[in-house]
């Protein structure tokens, strides 16, 4: 198996699945052969579900910071993190996806990969940015999701 990184559109949707099927169908034409895709989504409740999907401009542009003030406002911290996983061989598409809950802070810790220093996961006291690679890649979204895919491979 190989690891590759292509440039492949991305759709606009709410929908994290639509978005995760289109990019898996797009990367198989691009590669070739199979492949597994990988997409995320953050909802914070106090935005009303935003950014969802668009998590990744969303920071880009506005940051954690103005969702950290609603958050105050309307005294709700809940947030709800997603990973959508694909993989397509051409005929077998398979979808999954990973889901963590928890709660927006202040940014705290060294990781400042996504919403990683901003998100404290159910369960725990520490945002994923302060518990560690170790930590993270058992409990995450991400990691939810890809076990998932794994299964749901191995499983036909």
């Amino acid at each position: 198996m190989t690891s590759s990184t292509v440039e492949i559109p991305e759709i606009q949707s709410l929908s994290l699945e639509e978005i995760v099927r289109a990019k898996v169908r797009a990367a198989f034409e691009a590669v070739g052969g199979p492949v597994i895709v990988e997409d995320v989504s953050f909802e914070i409740a106090a935005l009303k579900g935003m950014p969802g999907p668009f998590v990744k401009f969303w920071a880009k542009t506005a940051g954690y910071e103005p969702a950290l003030i609603v958050c105050e406002a309307v005294s709700d911290w809940s947030a709800k993190a997603t990973c959508g996983a694909a993989y397509f061989d051409g005929e077998r598409l398979e979808y999954v996806e990973g889901v963590v809950t928890g709660r927006l802070t202040a940014m705290a810790g060294d990781s400042t990969f996504g919403f990683d220093p901003y998100f404290i996961p159910d369960g725990y006291e520490q945002t994923f940015g302060q518990l560690g690679a170790d930590v993270k890649n058992k409990i995450s979204h991400r990691a939810l999701a890809m076990a998932a895919l794994r299964d749901r491979i191995d499983r036909v």
